[in-house]
């Protein structure tokens, strides 16, 4: 009887081992995968932007594969100091700190964390560069269902606490508007 229940034990041992090593080469082979801007992400997204290396946890940004609606920025009357990020790498800080620090639902930042595409669930709202750089690697090259028409809403505060960066798809033009405004939301995520 003591004989079994060891030789069971180490039969259950042996399968988590595997099942552990199974996880982490998957893992590592996920971060291996290579990718080109304009193809199709993991999450079924496009790849819009690749640093060349996985410094910060994430080497790629891919962009939702369509909108996610439309939206106002939120919390019009008050200032997100911590929001003010525009550069590339920052629409997730941005993000975070739009969440925490507007109470109001419905707005674009929760918006773009409560996409659930391609199964993946640490999407966000892009910095204005970060979609800038949608509109130059994908809308420019005919990928990503833009529409001409259509305003973004981006992650970054603008200069005045009722305003935030946004990006005109008819033409490559990045400007301001009032937070109150519903405009369009294409979340992103970086891996």
């Amino acid at each position: 009887m003591k004989l079994k229940v060891q030789s069971k034990v180490r039969i259950m041992t042996m399968f988590m081992v595997l099942t552990v090593c199974v996880i982490l080469i998957n893992t590592i082979n996920a971060q291996q995968a290579v990718y080109k801007i304009g193809q199709k992400g993991p999450a079924g997204g496009w790849i819009f932007y690749d640093k060349g290396n996985y410094e910060g946890g994430w080497r790629y940004l891919e962009a939702a594969p369509q909108d996610q609606g439309m939206a106002k920025w939120g919390c019009a009357e008050k200032s997100i100091p911590a929001a003010k990020g525009t550069a590339i790498g920052t629409g997730k800080t941005n993000t975070d700190a739009i969440i925490n620090g507007c109470q109001e639902s419905d707005i674009a930042a929760k918006v773009a964390v409560n996409y659930r595409g391609g199964g993946k669930n640490d999407w966000f709202l892009p910095s204005i560069d970060e979609l800038s750089l949608m509109y130059t690697n994908l809308h420019k090259a005919r990928l990503g269902g833009f529409n001409i028409a259509h305003v973004y809403w981006s992650s970054s505060e603008a200069m005045f606490a009722n305003t935030a960066w946004i990006q005109l798809f008819d033409k490559d033009v990045r400007d301001y508007s009032d937070k109150q405004y519903a405009k369009k939301v294409r979340a992103i995520r970086a891996f």
